[in-house]
């Protein structure tokens, strides 16, 4: 029994969709990173005005 060869579309489909999903994952992350990384900023400039200095220094 011989197995049919993939079609062309399937072929391309996989060889895309990798480092597609790859580059999505990465850019979701430096996404969440940025954006933490400003929420604390901000959480650490509020705590200055309201108590005169940033805890834990």
């Amino acid at each position: 029994m011989r197995m049919r060869p993939h079609s062309i579309r399937t072929q391309l489909v996989t060889l895309l969709l990798v480092p597609s999903l790859s580059l999505a994952h990465r850019w979701m992350y430096s996404t969440y990173s940025s954006v933490n990384d400003a929420l604390r900023l901000i959480r650490a400039v509020g705590m200055y005005r309201y108590y005169g200095t940033v805890p834990g220094q």
